[in-house]
């Protein structure tokens, strides 16, 4: 059984009557995304790999303009 309402002034107002006796235990889910949800976020790739951004810092300099030398092995591409 689902039943629609909405959150006002704190507390969840039904749409409908509610056919459920009184101290029925509810699960209520928002029927959109966590980010309605106050007070938390959708988390981000930084948030979530934010622990090994900048955690190796012996990187050879052009490992971005050479990577497949550094991956596979392939001669360095000249500049």
């Amino acid at each position: 059984m689902t039943i629609e309402g909405r959150i006002h002034d704190g507390m969840v107002v039904f749409s409908q009557p509610v056919p459920l006796a009184e101290g029925t235990r509810v699960r209520v889910e928002p029927v959109v995304g966590p980010e309605a949800v106050i007070g938390t976020e959708r988390e981000t790739l930084l948030d979530r790999l934010g622990d090994v951004v900048g955690a190796i810092d012996d990187f050879p300099e052009d490992l971005a303009s050479q990577h497949d030398h550094y991956l596979y092995g392939t001669p360095k591409r000249q500049r």
